[in-house]
């Protein structure tokens, strides 16, 4: 996908679709372009597009402009959650001597002000309603978003996720593996939850904790079993596994071993010898 794409707004746009989405089921559609524009704005939940065998992941309040000179079908893919609008629009042939004003827009941006480019696409929601709206009035809506889009080229997906709270998101995925360790969950378990998509919140999680959230959930697994190969001391090291969360007793051995440099076993022997009022403990 191309960086960025200029936009000649000398002549008006023809407006050729506008829709507010909000869906309750789980969709896949393909689109064709042509010499038409497709622009896209999430408010919700998260969108899935291939362009031309390339995939892009979406979340909230971001953009993505689709060229008019884009002939690979676009295909779409969202959840249950989505929630974003959808303009298609074509631009007018410019005489060759006819003065230019080019507007630069990125591709694919994390918007500056969502709020304002939300109303501005209300209002050509409704202004595309009326038989008797102005076309002009349509372009020049289309323009203010367009600038929306170009003014917030300098904006990153992680300088505008910290801006709203990338601690709050982090937090929120902690609280979730804290309340469900002990369960069979994965990643787009949490991100089902916290409404992200599972590549968006898996980037912005590591971004503000410097480990994936399947290391988070296992640190956690192991965070508790430490505790419970002390105070379960009747238990034996499978049945720890799975009061922890891990299915395969192996795997538990093989992964706290990597967090604690020593085997369940060895972690428990270790400890009651320096804890001699426990009482024994079970060796299976």
């Amino acid at each position: 996908m191309r960086d960025e794409l200029p936009v000649y707004f000398a002549h008006p746009y023809k407006i050729i679709a506008a829709a507010h989405v909000a869906s309750r089921y789980a969709v896949k559609e393909v689109m064709h372009h042509g010499h038409t524009a497709s622009l896209l704005f999430v408010i919700e939940g998260h969108l899935d597009l291939d362009l031309g065998g390339k995939h892009l992941a979406m979340g909230p309040s971001e953009a993505f402009l689709a060229g008019p000179d884009t002939f690979e079908p676009l295909t779409l893919s969202h959840g249950t959650d989505a929630e974003f609008y959808l303009l298609q629009f074509a631009r007018s042939e410019v005489p060759e001597d006819f003065p230019r004003h080019v507007l630069r827009v990125p591709e694919h941006v994390a918007i500056r002000n969502p709020a304002r480019l939300k109303h501005l696409f209300l209002m050509l929601v409704e202004a595309m309603r009326d038989p008797a709206g102005s076309r002009l009035i349509l372009h020049h809506l289309v323009v203010l978003m367009l600038c929306d889009m170009a003014s917030s080229s300098l904006v990153t997906c992680e300088v505008r996720t910290r801006a709203d709270g990338l601690e709050s998101l982090a937090s929120r995925v902690d609280a979730y593996i804290a309340a469900h360790y002990h369960e069979p969950i994965g990643t787009p378990d949490v991100a089902r939850e916290c409404r992200y998509n599972p590549d968006y919140l898996e980037r912005a999680y590591r971004a503000e904790r410097h480990r994936s959230i399947r290391e988070a959930i296992h640190l956690r697994r192991i965070k508790e079993a430490r505790a419970q190969l002390l105070l379960q001391r009747s238990r034996g090291i499978a049945e720890i596994a799975s009061l922890c969360g891990f299915s395969d007793v192996g795997h538990f051995r093989q992964v706290f071993k990597r967090a604690v440099n020593m085997t369940p076993r060895e972690f428990r022997s270790l400890h009651t010898d320096r804890m001699g009022w426990l009482p024994p403990a079970r060796t299976a």
